[in-house]
């Protein structure tokens, strides 16, 4: 139950369509942001601020564990311990897979590891998973589900300041 949440909010990206123009974005901000902008605050407005209280430890931990599911960087990261498989992503990732494979950038596991080349039933797959993203993407603000964290995040930020963080500083 975790891993299909963390396979479901970390792995690629997604798309999001506003006014006809379609971004693509990764999936793992749609956590660390929210996380993020709320370990910011909740420091910056400890009264006790410099030191560290047992809930901005708590908080920079789940910051760091975030990142480490977030960002491949290093080869001990956590997709690089335990790498997803094709069957645990959604129609949306593995669209993203496949293209990204296609376009070379990610080597095909299916076919010795080559960049640039889909296997047949890739291919049909691929073909199929393509139109699906276009009907799930034809409305005019399609997939603008995907930026919701960002807005609450940013929505967080304007009422922490407006009306929380003016108490603090009294």
């Amino acid at each position: 139950m975790i891993r299909k949440w963390i396979v479901r909010n970390f792995v690629l990206g997604t798309w999001v369509k506003l006014f006809n123009v379609k971004f693509h974005t990764l999936r793992a901000p749609r956590v660390i942001v929210p996380v993020f902008v709320t370990t910011g605050l909740v420091i910056v407005t400890d009264p006790y601020y410099p030191a560290f209280q047992w809930f901005d430890i708590l908080l920079m931990g789940i910051l760091a564990i975030c990142i480490w599911l977030g960002f491949n960087f290093f080869t001990w990261s956590y997709f690089s311990l335990w790498p997803v498989t094709y069957e645990e992503m959604d129609d949306e990732q593995k669209h993203d897979f496949l293209r990204a494979i296609k376009g070379g950038n990610v080597k095909n596991p299916e076919q010795e590891n080559k960049y640039g080349f889909l296997i047949g039933w890739q291919i049909e797959e691929f073909h199929r998973l393509t139109q699906e993203q276009e009907k799930r993407y034809a409305g005019r603000f399609a997939g603008l589900k995907n930026l919701i964290p960002t807005g609450i995040s940013l929505a967080v930020i304007v009422l922490w300041y407006l009306f929380i963080f003016p108490h603090f500083n009294m």
